[in-house]
């Protein structure tokens, strides 16, 4: 065998080597993936549960959040009260 065809037989063995990993990679995020999939969408839709404004305000007590600034939160509001906002709420008056 020549040098040439050498080189050419070498490169080609990486080339096929590297797209069964690329294959592999690919099949197994896709697996992952779809595992994943269903707890994301539960999260979204416990995230968008409502509740009642009394317990709102319990729950941002409960993080240790003062009186005065919740009033500040639910003066005026016209959004619902969900998890989500709760989880917003939470993360501004922590920093």
């Amino acid at each position: 065998m020549k040098s040439s065809e050498k080189i050419s037989k070498g490169i080609s063995l990486f080339i096929e080597g590297m797209g069964e990993i690329i294959s592999e990679f690919a099949r197994t995020f896709s697996e992952a993936f779809q595992n994943i999939l269903p707890i994301v969408n539960a999260t979204s839709s416990f995230m968008n549960k409502t509740m009642t404004k009394k317990r709102f305000r319990k729950l941002l007590q409960s993080e240790g959040i003062q009186r005065n600034e919740i009033s500040k939160i639910v003066a005026n509001n016209k959004d619902p009260y969900t998890y989500k906002r709760l989880y917003e709420a939470i993360n501004f008056y922590k920093r």
